[in-house]
C-alpha cells in the first residue's frame, strides 16, 4: 500500500520568487543610491568680511556745495562657517566706478588670481577672477586683496557707482547662505556747509 503525503504550499513558488525579487532589486538600489548622493554634494557656507584697513576717495563739487566719501577696504577675510572649506574654483566678482578706480588685479591668500572676465556697463566694471585656493572653515581666514592701477582721488563724480566684492561658491557646490559673499561700500554725499 502506498501512503500519499499531501504537502501543502506554504507560500510562493520559486518562480514567482526570483521574478518578485528581479523587480525590487533596482527599487532597492534606487532607494538606497539617493540618500548616499544627496549627502555627497559639496555644501559650505562662505564669508566675506573686510579688514579694517581701507582707504577713502572723495570730492568736493565744483561750485563747493557737495561732497562724497567712498571708502575702499583694501583686503578682505573669506572664510566658511562649519568645518568645510570651500575647494578651489570659487570665484571673485569685483565690481567698481571706472571713474574712480581703475586696472584691477587681486591677490587670494599672496597667490595671483587669474582674471576670467571683466565687462564694462557705463561706468561699472565687473571683473571676475578665478580662486586658485581653497577657502579655509573658520578659524583660519584667506586674505583678498584687490590692487588698482589708478585711484582717482580728488575727482568729482556727482553719482559714483558703490565697490562690491563678492566670493562664488564653485560650480557644483551648495552655499546655503550666499548673502554673506559680499561687501559693498556706497558713496557717502553730503551737502557742505
Amino acid at each position: 500500500m502506498s501512503a500519499t503525503i499531501d504537502n501543502p504550499s506554504s507560500g510562493p513558488d520559486r518562480r514567482t520568487v526570483l521574478k518578485a525579487s528581479a523587480w525590487s532589486l533596482p527599487v532597492v538600489a534606487v532607494a538606497l543610491g539617493t540618500p548616499l548622493a544627496a549627502a555627497s554634494a559639496t555644501e559650505f557656507d562662505i564669508v566675506l568680511i573686510p579688514e579694517d584697513n581701507a582707504e577713502p576717495i572723495g570730492a568736493t563739487s565744483p561750485d563747493g556745495t557737495q561732497s562724497y566719501t567712498l571708502v575702499v577696504p583694501l583686503m578682505f577675510d573669506a572664510f566658511t562657517q562649519g568645518t568645510t572649506p570651500a575647494p578651489p574654483g570659487s570665484t571673485v566678482v569685483v565690481s567698481f566706478d571706472d571713474r574712480l578706480l581703475s586696472g584691477v588685479s587681486l591677490t587670494i591668500g599672496g597667490t595671483p588670481a587669474p582674471p576670467v572676465s571683466t565687462v564694462t556697463n557705463g561706468n561699472v566694471e565687473t571683473s571676475t577672477f578665478s580662486v586658485p585656493v581653497a577657502i579655509p572653515a573658520s578659524p583660519a581666514v584667506t586674505v583678498i586683496r584687490p590692487s588698482f592701477d589708478l585711484r582717482n582721488d580728488g575727482v568729482w563724480v556727482p553719482d559714483a557707482a558703490p565697490y562690491s566684492v563678492s566670493v562664488v561658491a564653485p560650480a557644483g557646490t551648495t552655499d546655503p547662505a550666499p548673502g554673506n559673499n559680499t561687501a559693498l561700500s556706497t558713496p557717502n554725499y553730503t551737502a557742505t556747509p
